[in-house]
Formats: structure tokens, sequence, C-alpha cells
């Protein structure tokens, strides 16, 4: 959501550090990302649910630089979509825990 509010290829100034996330948007624009965006995140949701990963684990998976923070471009595409769509983009999926949203006991991960 955040990647979809600040977009960075929409904002303006230079520097560094959005000149790295402005490049992360390029390469996370592609419809082959997005796809692989959209698989990694049923991939790592699997992986919180069955217990395979750990909740620093799949956040360094998704939301780190180290994989191009995929996972802020993936909720980017999901809040387009819900605009697309007219629906609003903040509901009650974002009124709960991360714990609740992804349907795990908040000790069990």
């Amino acid at each position: 959501m955040a990647i979809y509010i600040a977009d960075p290829a929409h904002i303006t100034g230079a520097g560094e550090y959005i000149d790295m996330w402005r490049n992360r948007n390029a390469r996370n624009g592609t419809a082959e990302r997005v796809r692989e965006n959209a698989w990694l995140f049923d991939a790592l949701l699997a992986g919180l649910r069955g217990g395979q990963l750990s909740w620093e684990t799949a956040s360094q998976i998704g939301f780190y630089g180290n994989m191009d923070s995929r996972m802020y471009f993936h909720g980017r595409e999901l809040a387009r979509k819900r605009a697309l769509a007219h629906q609003s983009l903040l509901t009650q999926d974002f009124a709960c825990k991360p714990e609740a949203f992804f349907g795990l006991r908040a000790t069990g991960v």
C-alpha cells in the first residue's frame, strides 16, 4: 500500500535513496515480476501457515532489499486492483494484527 501511495515513479527529487526505490520500482513493474511477486506472496503465506517459515524469515524474504522489497510492490498491485474495482483500499483486513490477517495463531509462528 505504501508504494501505491508514494509511487517512486511519481516522486520528485533526486538522491541515492529515491534512486534505489525507482530502480526497484522498474524491476518490480514488469508483467513477469508482477506474476512472480504474486507467486512469492502465496509461497510465503503457505510457509507461514504451515509453520515452515518464521515471521522473521518471511519478512527478510518479502520486505528487505536483498530481494528487491518485493512484497511492497505486490501490495501496490493489490491496491491498484482494488482502486480499479472502486473498492476501498483500507478494509477490515488492515484493522487486525498481522497474525489474524494471515489466519495464524498469535503465538504460533
